[in-house]
C-alpha cells in the first residue's frame, strides 16, 4: 500500500515539475490567453489553431478554463491531443459554467476521454455544442467499448447540449442502437452528427 502511494506521490510530483518547466517557456499568445482567463477577461471565444500544446501545458489551459466565467467557445481542434490529455479536458465541465462551445474535432481522443466526458456531462448544466469528430472513440481497434455507451447515456436526461457530432469515429452498430435510445428520450438535441461510422442510417432512424 505504501509502494502504491510513494508511486502515486511520485506522479503528481513529476506532473508538477513538467507543469512549472513548461510554464516558464510559455510566451506569445498563449502566455497571453492564460493571464486573460486567469482574470477573467478573454474575449467570446479563444482558438488554439498554431500553438503548440502537449500534455503539461493542456494541463495548464485547462486548469484555468474549469473556473473561469468570461470565455463561452473553446476550439481546440487538430491539435494533435491525446486520449491522456482529453481526460484534463473533459475535467473542465466538472466546475465550469460559463463554456456553451467546445471543439475538439480531428485530435486522438479515444475511450479514457469518452468516459470521463460522460462524468462531466452529468454535471454540466450550460454546454450546447460538443464537437468531437475524427477521433477514435470506438477504440484503436475500432470496437465498441462501454466508454461511449456511458457518454450517450449521460445525455438521456441532459437538457443543455443542443449539438453533438460524433462523425467519422468508426462507430459500429451497437453505437447505433445506443443513439436511438438516445433520441428516444433526449428532447434537447437538435444537430446530431454521426456520418461516416460504421452503422446504418436505420440503426438510430
Amino acid at each position: 500500500m505504501m509502494k502504491e502511494k510513494e508511486k502515486l506521490q511520485a506522479h503528481l510530483a513529476a506532473k508538477r515539475a513538467e507543469e512549472e518547466e513548461q510554464s516558464k517557456k510559455l510566451g506569445g499568445k498563449i502566455r497571453l490567453m492564460l493571464n486573460k482567463l486567469s482574470l477573467d477577461e478573454t474575449p467570446w471565444e479563444y482558438s488554439t489553431s498554431g500553438l503548440e500544446l502537449g500534455g503539461p501545458r493542456i494541463r495548464i489551459l485547462v486548469s484555468q478554463v474549469a473556473y473561469n466565467k468570461s470565455l463561452k467557445h473553446l476550439h481546440l481542434s487538430r491539435s494533435d491531443i491525446k486520449d491522456d490529455e482529453g481526460i484534463e479536458i473533459a475535467k473542465i465541465l466538472y466546475n465550469n459554467k460559463t463554456l456553451t462551445k467546445l471543439e475538439l474535432e480531428g485530435n486522438n481522443l479515444g475511450i479514457k476521454t469518452a468516459a470521463e466526458l460522460a462524468k462531466g456531462l452529468k454535471y454540466n448544466k450550460t454546454l450546447q455544442f460538443l464537437d468531437l469528430e475524427s477521433n477514435q472513440l470506438a477504440g484503436d481497434d475500432g470496437a465498441d467499448n462501454q466508454a461511449l455507451p456511458q457518454l450517450l447515456r449521460a445525455l438521456h436526461h441532459n437538457t443543455t447540449l443542443l449539438s453533438l457530432n460524433l462523425g467519422n469515429n468508426k462507430l459500429e452498430a451497437p453505437i447505433g442502437k445506443e443513439i436511438r435510445k438516445l433520441l428516444e428520450v433526449n428532447k434537447t438535441i437538435i444537430d446530431l452528427e454521426i456520418g461516416w461510422n460504421s452503422f446504418e442510417l436505420q440503426d438510430v432512424s
